[in-house]
């Protein structure tokens, strides 16, 4: 039973505190990226773990950045904040992810790579550009590291402040933009640095 709750507590999403995260980090954690719309969301309980709620997910992949997803994936995602289980975890039928994806454990559950920071919503803003935001602003993402090009340097110029910044730690992380980038920037840099590798 420990194990289980060791692999349980690493895929705690909402109200979970994780180190902040760039994009090269999370490229590299991830064993799938995708991008793909939600087909279905339902909440139910762990086929083998009766008292374990789960949040089923049946995604339509539009791409692939790392991995070879088939063209509809059904996913487990366990569930343990009271929010999420109302809300099947914030997923919406129809709304567009992209979703870095880490392997599906022994239990057969998956989970966003640095929870809530992989998970990226995606929308249009005020002009009708598409742009992507992750559960934390996407804070820490563009981190300070070179090993990831942004196309058009959005450290500097494309990050468009939507949230509020979590302020510095004494840990060495120092503050970062936050707020959403274009899709454009995104998927440029993830497929030029998984190319790369």
């Amino acid at each position: 039973m420990v194990p289980l709750l060791v692999a349980i507590s690493s895929l705690a999403q909402r109200g979970a505190v994780v180190h902040p995260t760039d994009l090269a980090d999370l490229t590299n954690r991830a064993q799938t990226i995708i991008r793909a719309r939600v087909v279905s969301a339902r909440l139910e309980p762990h086929p083998q773990f009766k008292d374990l709620q789960t949040v089923v997910l049946t995604l339509a992949v539009k791409e692939a950045y790392k991995g070879n997803p088939s063209s509809t994936m059904t996913i487990r995602q366990f569930v343990w904040d009271i929010r999420d289980k109302m809300d099947s975890m914030g997923y919406r039928k129809g709304q567009e992810y992209t979703l870095f994806l880490n392997p599906t454990t022994m239990y057969g559950l998956t989970s966003t790579t640095g929870l809530d920071q992989g998970r990226f919503r995606i929308s249009a803003d005020s002009a009708g550009n598409e742009v992507v935001v992750n559960n934390v602003g996407n804070y820490g993402l563009l981190g300070e590291s070179n090993s990831v090009e942004w196309a058009g340097k959005p450290s500097v110029g494309s990050v468009q402040s939507t949230t509020p910044q979590p302020p510095s730690t004494s840990g060495g992380v120092s503050s970062l933009p936050t707020g959403t980038i274009p899709v454009t920037h995104f998927v440029k840099a993830i497929k030029s640095y998984v190319s790369s590798k």
